[in-house]
């Protein structure tokens, strides 16, 4: 009697034992259900920028006491927050012209000898081959000495070395979420030390009127790069300006402007340069319109700013075009 009223406690406790269990495992997954739509809910608010302003209020947003509906999204996924960043680099430019006939070997005649030296003996041979020799090495040092710089003197005259600065400020107002007046950005772009073809052709007097013998070196000395349209500028200055009209279309201006900089500061008697001479030369600065471009950039919906329709013109150049743009 007493193992048959045993057997029905055990099964019962058995039954007891699993209900526990499976209630244990129905939190469970109620909680991992909860934590992965709280985990949702606090990445979608740091990827739309939400979720630090939440906490500074008070109310993480990751809780869930604000609809993520609200949260306007920008245009452009590569726009930054409203900054003003300041810029700059200096660097050097070297430029050494490769010689083409560098890697040739020369062609030096053999020495004849005398008539002395052909019909001596081995004693007067002897006796006269150290000085003969000598001779002949001083000779050949010479000859090697003379073509080296024939061979190298012209494109050491070449070679030239530049130093280049640039520095710049910029700055955006604005997150391009809102639908209007959203989004304004400006830059401005120092340029010192660009080089150009005409520029640097005529850097010096026997650049600027190149004689017969220099005139197949004259493209070594010639470099295109920097300023617009290959013109001969040394310094420019770069503006640039972008404002949202309506949505995600924006318009945008360009300019670039040539700085014309007197040789050389003036010295004192003494021969010093003083602040105002520095303040008077900057004062003799003059510029000029390099390149003028006004456009207009649409972001293309379902993009975030991957791809751009733009449309531009350039009054100075009297050309238009449209372009698609990536990134």
């Amino acid at each position: 009697m007493s193992s048959g009223s045993s057997e029905p406690a055990a099964s019962a406790h058995r039954q007891s034992m699993a209900n526990d269990i499976l209630t244990g495992l129905s939190q469970a997954q109620a909680a991992m259900d909860e934590l992965q739509k709280v985990v949702k809910q606090a990445v979608g608010a740091v990827q739309e920028g939400h979720l630090a302003a939440g906490m500074r209020n008070g109310k993480s947003k990751a809780t869930g006491n604000s609809p993520a509906g609200k949260v306007r999204r920008p245009y452009s996924i590569f726009l930054t927050q409203p900054h003003l960043k300041v810029n700059g680099a200096v660097g050097c430019l070297a430029r050494i012209p490769l010689p083409s006939r560098a890697f040739q070997v020369p062609h030096l005649p053999l020495p004849r000898l005398s008539q002395q030296q052909a019909n001596s003996g081995e004693g007067g041979g002897d006796a006269d081959a150290p000085a003969a020799s000598s001779g002949h090495d001083m000779g050949t040092e010479a000859k090697q000495g003379r073509f080296a710089r024939e061979l190298w003197d012209p494109y050491l005259q070449d070679t030239s070395l530049r130093v280049f600065a640039s520095c710049g400020l910029s700055g955006q107002v604005g997150r391009f979420t809102r639908p209007f007046m959203d989004f304004t950005s400006g830059a401005i772009r120092l340029d010192l030390g660009l080089t150009s073809t005409d520029e640097a052709g005529a850097a010096s007097p026997a650049t600027a009127s190149p004689s017969a013998d220099d005139a197949p070196s004259t493209p070594h000395r010639r470099s295109r790069a920097g300023p617009l349209e290959g013109r001969a500028v040394w310094h420019a200055v770069s503006l640039s300006a972008a404002q949202q009209i309506l949505g995600p279309l924006r318009a945008r201006a360009d300019a670039r402007l040539a700085l014309h900089v007197p040789g050389s500061i003036p010295q004192d008697e003494t021969g010093k340069r003083t602040i105002q001479a520095f303040v008077d030369t900057a004062g003799q600065v003059r510029t000029s319109l390099l390149d003028t471009a006004l456009g207009l950039d649409y972001i293309l919906p379902g993009s975030q700013g991957l791809a751009r329709a733009a449309i531009w013109y350039s009054p100075k150049r009297k050309e238009a075009m449209a372009e698609l743009r990536l990134f």
